[in-house]
């Protein structure tokens, strides 16, 4: 995953932190890494990508814990989400990051509304309103990866990550009373 930060005079810092699993294998390195993001850059804003891998809830755990939550004001967490990939329900819905993810997101967002057709278009919307548990405080979609930064503004709502484990525990037991398959 990367840590990318805008400093004060508008230069991106990016660092990557590579080894696997972030809530299992690299939490003390992605630790240490944001740290000194915030350190040397003191970014307005801390842009975390966690690729298909990274568990939300651990990541959650990591920012919010004893050594980052102090110094970071944690924002909605975005899944961002191939609109074609939705009105196809190919593999990437049996994906248990791919799930993970969007049910621990606070905000969804359909992305490549540029190249998505109006059956694509309507059949994430139509997944967005009926299917996601809990529901989402904001979903919206974007062209040409353009995301409005209001988007990066908005606050942790009430879906947000707790503890990975006992949040993992909750999403299925939603995704579970919603039926839908979480794993």
């Amino acid at each position: 995953g990367l840590a990318k930060g805008e400093g004060g005079d508008g230069m991106v810092v990016i660092r990557e932190v590579a080894g696997g699993c972030l809530c299992c294998a690299v939490s003390a390195p992605f630790t240490v890494a944001v740290t000194q993001v915030l350190r040397r850059a003191k970014p307005h804003r801390l842009i975390i990508e966690p690729s298909g891998l990274g568990h939300p809830g651990g990541l959650f755990d990591a920012l919010s814990g004893e050594h980052l939550g102090k110094a970071l004001e944690l924002r909605a967490t975005i899944a961002l989400v191939d609109m074609t990939e939705v009105a196809q329900r190919g593999e990437l819905f049996h994906s248990e990051a791919f799930t993970d993810q969007v049910h621990c997101a606070d905000v969804v967002v359909g992305a490549k509304a540029d190249v998505a057709t109006a059956a694509d278009v309507a059949a994430f919307h139509e997944w967005a309103a009926t299917e996601l548990y809990p529901a989402k405080s904001h979903v919206t979609t974007v062209a040409h990866g353009a995301l409005p930064l209001e988007i990066l503004d908005l606050a942790c709502g009430p879906t947000a990550p707790g503890p990975h484990s006992q949040h993992r525990e909750r999403a299925l037991a939603a995704a579970a009373a919603a039926g839908t398959d979480a794993a």
